[in-house]
């Protein structure tokens, strides 16, 4: 099993162990709980130091296969990270909004990316020069709103060999459309998650910012 090189005191010290209140835990995650602390469920840390090294011994079997992995995290606070590491990684990312069918109507997808595409090279043209002020205005609007839902797929040629989660309650239209196309998934799991969803879960707090950042580090690791 891969080596996980932050301790389990820095998990602790990171909040990671802290789940949702009682009344939005799901009882699916019961095997990944150890008990119930001023209504606050609390996620076993040991299950997840054992479980992400499961996720990262996949991780780097997809990447030493030269398969993709699809970063998804739209929340505020988190995203920027996910979206620095899929670029530090060469790999493709979702971190504003989930565009609906992305997965499962990938051709309507590639003509939009078509689109973004070709409005870029626009503005690398000759003919970029003789278009008007107003014209440009027009155009730089039109790729800074699609630049907002592409700009971490524009590279893609092909649904993605995986996908990776964070919050799978606020992402459940992506678990969706993964399952429906049998896309392995690997998602940070937190109390008020469904783990039966996931291919490779990793149970921890979704919302600790310090957290998250030693599990993305480890991520990162396994693909570098």
């Amino acid at each position: 099993m891969a080596k996980i090189d932050f301790t389990m005191q820095e998990l602790l010290s990171s909040g990671a162990h802290f789940g949702h209140v009682r009344e939005k835990y799901n009882p699916k995650m019961s095997s990944f709980v150890f008990g119930l602390r001023e209504g606050v469920h609390l996620i076993d840390l040991e299950k997840t130091v054992i479980y992400l090294s499961k996720a990262l011994d996949y991780i780097k079997d997809q990447k030493e296969k030269g398969k993709t992995i699809l970063f998804v995290c739209t929340k505020q606070g988190l995203n920027s990270m996910v979206r620095e590491l899929a670029i530090e990684t060469g790999m493709p990312f979702v971190t504003y909004r989930w565009p609906g069918g992305m997965l499962t109507n990938f051709d309507t997808l590639k003509k939009q990316i078509k689109k973004f595409n070709d409005l870029e090279k626009l503005t690398e043209s000759e003919e970029w020069e003789k278009m008007t002020k107003k014209a440009k205005s027009v155009v730089n609007k039109q790729i800074e709103k699609l630049n907002k839902s592409f700009e971490g797929v524009k590279k893609m040629t092909k649904v993605p060999d995986n996908i990776f989660i964070i919050d799978t309650v606020a992402e459940k239209t992506a678990i969706a459309e993964a399952k429906r196309i049998k896309i392995p998934i690997i998602a940070i799991v937190d109390t008020n998650s469904n783990p039966t969803e996931i291919n490779y879960p990793i149970p921890a707090n979704d919302d600790a910012r310090r957290g998250i950042e030693l599990i993305l580090g480890e991520i990162k690791k396994a693909l570098i």
